[in-house]
């Protein structure tokens, strides 16, 4: 490339920058972004591909009321608390249908998950909801923790819930 023409490429690029597009690590505090209304300002939260270690701590230190129950010994007070409604969207698998609401996930505001007797091959929602090797999995998480379109999940295959298991294993080791 010659030196004018890279010139010529900085300068396309520098015409294009805006700080309000916070693409790089402390633009939400240049006053093109401050001086904005809060309405107004670019909420932009990149899609993650997996949770963090940082999101996982922080679900684990809810002690009894975490969704994530590890080996599954707290599964029972979770279990207990399972109350049938009428019919909503799951938050594991996304589809409509889930009847069980789990009263203590979410802040104990309650989540709607596939139930062990609800056909249609849903009935483990409310154990994978559960399963700490699961999370981040759920369309839930990967709307809420991930940042993803709602449009863009699919149901993990067998190869994405073991790489996430694997994920998970680490950041348990690493507690």
């Amino acid at each position: 490339m010659s030196f004018y023409r890279f010139r010529e490429r900085l300068s396309e690029q520098m015409l294009k920058y805006n700080p309000a597009d916070k693409n790089y690590k402390g633009e939400e505090k240049y006053r093109a972004n401050t001086q904005l209304n809060k309405k107004k300002r670019k909420a932009k939260e990149t899609a993650q591909p997996y949770v963090s270690k940082e999101q996982f701590k922080q679900e684990k230190r809810k002690g009894k009321k975490s969704r994530l129950c590890g080996d599954l010994t707290h599964i029972k007070h979770h279990y207990d608390s399972l109350t049938k409604n009428n019919s909503r969207i799951c938050a594991y698998c996304g589809e409509m249908g889930a009847t069980f609401k789990c009263n203590i996930c979410h802040d104990g505001d309650g989540v709607f998950l596939h139930g062990p007797t609800e056909r249609q091959g849903h009935g483990d929602c409310v154990f994978h909801w559960h399963d700490d090797l699961c999370f981040g999995l759920a369309k839930h998480d990967r709307l809420h923790l991930l940042h993803q379109k709602k449009s863009d999940y699919e149901k993990p295959t067998a190869a994405e819930k073991r790489e996430n298991a694997n994920i998970i294993k680490d950041i348990i080791s690493s507690l």
